[in-house]
C-alpha cells in the first residue's frame, strides 16, 4: 500500500550579501541597423521640405529585415513610432502595421494619432498654419473629393498621367 498523505516540508535559507565587481557589456556598433534606419527614414518621410523637419523620436522600436534573394526590405515595430513634425507643428503616434520596400516601390500601412506641439511664438503658429494649408492643398485628401464631386473648385484641379522609369 502507498502512503498518500500530504507532508509539509519547510526550507529556511540564510541570506548572504556578496560584493561582485561591476560588469560592463559592450557590443559592436550597429552599422547595418543604422544603414537600414537611414533607408527607412528616406522612404517613410520622403524628401519634401516638410520631411526635412520631421524627426523620429524613438528609432529603437524599429527592426529591419532584408530578404536575401529578392532584396525585399521590411520594417516592423514593437510599439508606435513617435514622430515630431516641426514644419506642421504636430507630434504623431504612428502604429505601423506594414512596411515593405521592393523593386524601388514602397508600401506601408498604419494608423496614427496627432497631438499639436505647443509654442509661445506667434510667428511659429502662423508658419504652422500656412504649412498645414499648403500641405493640405497638395494632398489626395483635398484632390479626390473635389475631383469626383462637381464643386466650383474642380476647375482648378488637373489630372496628368506620367510614366515611371
Amino acid at each position: 500500500m502507498i502512503d498518500t498523505t500530504v507532508k509539509e516540508i519547510v526550507f529556511r535559507l540564510k541570506t548572504q550579501n556578496i560584493q561582485v565587481s561591476p560588469v560592463v557589456i559592450e557590443g559592436s556598433e550597429p552599422t547595418e541597423w543604422k544603414r537600414n534606419l537611414k533607408k527607412f527614414l528616406a522612404e517613410f518621410f520622403g524628401s519634401t521640405p516638410n520631411a526635412a523637419e520631421c524627426k523620429l523620436l524613438n528609432p529603437e522600436v524599429l527592426d529591419f529585415a532584408v530578404e536575401e534573394y529578392t532584396s525585399e526590405f521590411t520594417a516592423t515595430v514593437c510599439e508606435p513610432l513617435v514622430i515630431e513634425n516641426k514644419a506642421l507643428g504636430y507630434r504623431l503616434y504612428y502604429y505601423l502595421q506594414y512596411f515593405q520596400l521592393k523593386n524601388k516601390q514602397h508600401h506601408f500601412f498604419g494608423t496614427g494619432n496627432f497631438e499639436q506641439l505647443h509654442t509661445e511664438s506667434t510667428e511659429e503658429i502662423k508658419r504652422w498654419k500656412i504649412n498645414r494649408e499648403n500641405t493640405y492643398h497638395g494632398s489626395k485628401r483635398h484632390f479626390f473629393p473635389h475631383y469626383f464631386i462637381k464643386t466650383p473648385k474642380r476647375k482648378d484641379l488637373r489630372l496628368q498621367a506620367y510614366q515611371r522609369n
